[in-house]
């Protein structure tokens, strides 16, 4: 389980919750880790000096405003409105003005994982990450916005949705706020084809488990962020929708040939619940369940 998002107060040095007022969303009790997510409306506010743990950012939803900021002792003012965000990497951030209320996303990045995706993706030396303030990025707004709906819903997407959403943030912030500047690019790389067959075959062995991407990745002695790449790369999907049609189709060959409840049929393919089974498979064959087996028995 993950704690709230701390940082520490450069006026008395000591460690605190970067906000003292419960969040509307909180990651707390997220099935995956490496990132904590809080969603907060907050009215406006300033923000004393901080000496920043993790790397952070920040995803603006709903309101507008402006953030007031001094850097390299000017004093600048920068548009707030959905879709701006801000990033900032380990050590110490200004103080700033946000003047307006908003509704903000905050991400806190666990140190350890964004180093290894540096590690795997980026040069040696490249992985650090330079502070940008109120910058436009749909990207990040899409990913901020799933995985607070991951976790307003009660996480029916499983640990894999979650991590998958994560390493593509993960991903996407390296390519675009490292050091390297903007839209570097990241070292390619390749599964073969054996690998490629052994995690294959180890999905289809394991489609009832809580399949993590740390987990897939150690198949083939991967790291999460690299295993996620180079899966989409062979198989033009992330891991969590290629799981999410494996299971989806062997559903349909259960409900094809046995009369096994769908309770039982959903619980067998690791989805969260019955529910979320007859979503996923409506999604994706454009009927229910329940429907699919009534129209193979005429």
């Amino acid at each position: 389980m993950d704690d709230r998002i701390r940082l520490i107060d450069c006026r008395d040095g000591r460690t605190r919750e970067a906000f003292p007022a419960a969040p509307q969303v909180s990651s707390s009790q997220a099935p995956w880790s490496g990132i904590r997510l809080e969603r907060h409306r907050l009215p406006p506010f300033k923000a004393p000096e901080v000496m920043l743990l993790e790397p952070f950012v920040t995803i603006t939803v709903e309101g507008a405003g402006e953030l007031e900021v001094r850097r390299n002792g000017r004093k600048e003012r920068l548009p707030m409105s959905p879709g701006q965000v801000c990033v900032l990497g380990p050590g110490p951030v200004p103080s700033m003005h946000v003047i307006g209320r908003q509704t903000s996303i905050f991400l806190s990045l666990r140190s350890w994982m964004l180093a290894q995706c540096a590690g795997d993706l980026l040069d040696p030396g490249t992985g650090r990450l330079r502070n940008c303030y109120s910058v436009r990025d749909p990207q990040f707004f899409h990913i901020g916005m799933a995985l607070s709906a991951e976790i307003e819903q009660g996480y029916p997407g499983g640990r894999l949705f979650g991590e998958s959403l994560s390493t593509a943030l993960m991903t996407h912030l390296l390519a675009h706020y490292s050091e390297r500047g903007p839209l570097c690019e990241l070292r390619a790389g390749a599964i073969g084809s054996r690998r490629l067959r052994v995690v294959l075959d180890y999905i289809d062995e394991n489609l009832a488990a809580d399949l993590s991407m740390a987990e897939l990745g150690a198949v083939v002695e991967m790291s999460p962020c690299r295993f996620a790449r180079v899966f989409k790369e062979a198989m033009g999907l992330p891991p969590h929708q290629f799981v999410l049609r494996k299971r989806v189709a062997r559903a349909r060959t259960m409900l094809e040939a046995t009369a096994t409840p769908l309770s039982e049929i959903s619980a067998n393919l690791g989805f969260e619940s019955q529910s979320h089974f007859t979503a996923v498979f409506h999604k994706l064959v454009g009927t229910t369940p329940a429907a699919y087996r009534q129209r193979q028995r005429h």
